[in-house]
């Protein structure tokens, strides 16, 4: 199976049917991310199978942000404030958990965000993990924990850099 990530297209994309177990994460898929990317607040981007496109297998968002550094895991100097992408969602259904399928998305997704800092400041990449195995899956990328929230994570764009240098 060829697998490929793509922009969500209300048109292309069967929303309805996708399910990763998380019903919020469902319904945002199916309710919100298209009111989201078509007012300019989140993009999401699809993984589908090259020979079934319409068939979501898993998604993530990204937004632009800015967050307080006052709790950040680095004893670097920092600003009050630092840009920021917000990964804001990432799911993947039921039928491919397990698969690799969250890991391609992630590392999608920071290449991404990578190819997005040429252009504009982008200090890190910061999720709020929807719960401790979640929080573990982010861990083993990089992702460190926020000092006041164990389930805030940042990873730092020099990191992200080293991941990309290592696959």
């Amino acid at each position: 199976m060829e697998i490929l990530i793509q922009p969500l297209n209300s048109v292309i994309y069967n929303r309805n049917d996708f399910d990763c177990g998380e019903i919020a994460l469902n319904n945002w898929l199916e309710k919100t991310a298209n009111q989201h990317q078509s007012k300019g607040i989140s993009r999401t981007f699809v993984a589908v199978d090259k020979n079934n496109p319409s068939k979501i297998l898993g998604y993530y968002s990204l937004s632009s942000s800015e967050v307080c550094t006052e709790n950040f895991p680095s004893s670097k100097k920092l600003p009050a404030r630092v840009p920021i992408v917000r990964l804001g969602r990432l799911a993947v259904a039921l039928n491919f958990q397990g698969r690799g399928l969250g890991e391609t998305l992630l590392l999608n997704a920071l290449e991404r965000v990578l190819i997005l800092s040429e252009n504009i400041g982008i200090f890190a990449v910061v999720v709020d993990a929807k719960n401790t195995v979640a929080a573990e899956f982010y861990g083993k990328y990089g992702f460190a924990l926020f000092t006041d929230n164990p389930l805030s994570m940042v990873i730092l764009l020099a990191t992200i850099g080293q991941l990309k240098n290592q696959s």
